[in-house]
């Protein structure tokens, strides 16, 4: 038994190898062979992202419906229509779960994320509450903070972050929340955090001559990389598409070339921002390097605010903008959700061309839609 979980566990590596070099038919073969063998969890989830990657929806779909009927994956199920958008038949699906399901905590968990994504506050607090007294992970924490700010329960929320990032110190979910709190809560916290937001050209590079250069041979760079028709499942991006690999492992020389130039500029940013006594930046390491970097194409889309969890610095550098008004601005301290005091954006900055932006990873961000019929083409990255 051990020697075949072994090779399961192999298989499935190889089979995530073959996802990020953009060998699909290589990856499906092996995602198929290892659901046959009975490793369904992490090979169907992988699968489901290729289906829906490609565009491939009544695959997607039928892979759905055939997790809803195994008893160990029904909630896979549900939350892959979830992060796919179908809410009302993910709604419906934790209905028709048996009665000893929907006593679990996972129940209560994926019902309150439908609810927050469908903005009803109420029913979001109303599962997120029990959840969050049975067990106070990431998720379920996750889930009850969110709705207690839609519910405008913000000095509970304040009260229950504290207690979490105790826990934790320097947990990027919980400066999120905090710097939301903060602009709620504590007069003056917005001139403070916006001090925190650098947009800044990048620095002229070695080899290309010039930005402009450089960007030509970036723009060549991922278009090879960009293998999708549609955005990632359960991530901010709407109407757009994401590079799969991390390309800090590129050996392309356009792109080593770029981070090269970033990560001395990241380093530069984070000698000035930790010394202000920000939380969250004031143990920025002399050593902060660039560890993830993706390519994010929007052509009539938009990102809804998130924060990067993974990352201490967050940056993003614009390889192309559409030459019109509406350029898909980024904009800072808002939450992707509604609450009772709505904030005003902490900034906005309009994208240029070689224009590099360094942020701290828990700030909130989104971008508004790009204008439709023209790219804009963004490379991101978190450093720690």
């Amino acid at each position: 038994m051990i020697d075949s979980d072994a090779k399961m566990t192999t298989l499935y590596a190889a089979a995530v190898q073959h996802f990020e070099a953009g060998q699909l038919s290589a990856a499906e073969a092996l995602l198929h062979e290892l659901n046959e063998h009975g490793f369904r969890a992490d090979a169907s989830k992988l699968l489901a992202r290729l289906l829906w990657l490609q565009s491939r929806r009544d695959e997607f779909d039928a892979l759905c419906r055939e997790l809803l009927g195994q008893e160990a994956l029904h909630f896979m199920g549900i939350e892959l229509l979830r992060q796919s958008g179908q809410l009302d038949e993910a709604l419906r699906s934790l209905a028709n779960l048996p009665v000893t399901a929907r006593k679990e905590l996972r129940f209560f968990l994926s019902a309150a994320w439908i609810y927050i994504e469908q903005g009803d506050a109420e029913r979001a607090y109303d599962c997120a509450h029990p959840a969050f007294q049975a067990d106070q992970s990431d998720a379920t924490s996750d889930a009850y903070i969110t709705s207690l700010l839609m519910t405008g329960r913000y000095q509970l929320a304040e009260k229950q972050v504290t207690a979490l990032a105790s826990h934790e110190v320097g947990h990027c979910r919980w400066q999120a929340y905090q710097s939301i709190l903060q602009r709620l809560l504590v007069k003056g916290a917005d001139g403070i955090q916006r001090q925190l937001i650098s947009a800044a050209k990048l620095p002229e590079p070695y080899h290309y001559g010039s930005v402009s250069s450089l960007n030509i041979a970036l723009r060549q760079s991922v278009d090879a990389l960009q293998l999708f028709q549609q955005r990632p499942l359960d991530q901010s991006l709407e109407q757009g598409t994401q590079t799969a690999a991390n390309l800090v492992a590129s050996e392309d020389p356009a792109l080593r070339e770029f981070l090269a130039l970033a990560s001395r500029t990241v380093s530069a940013y984070g000698q000035t921002a930790a010394p202000q006594g920000h939380d969250g930046l004031a143990h920025v390491s002399d050593q902060i390097a660039i560890n993830e970097c993706w390519s994010v194409r929007l052509e009539g889309g938009r990102h809804r605010p998130h924060f990067h969890p993974e990352g201490v610095v967050s940056g993003t550098y614009y390889l192309s903008v559409p030459p019109v008004d509406n350029k898909g601005s980024i904009y800072f301290g808002v939450p992707p959700f509604a609450i009772p005091d709505p904030l005003e954006p902490l900034a906005e900055v309009t994208p240029e061309e070689g224009l590099l932006i360094l942020f701290p990873s828990y700030f909130f961000h989104g971008t508004r839609v790009a204008a439709l019929g023209y790219r804009r083409e963004t490379l991101a990255f978190d450093a720690s």
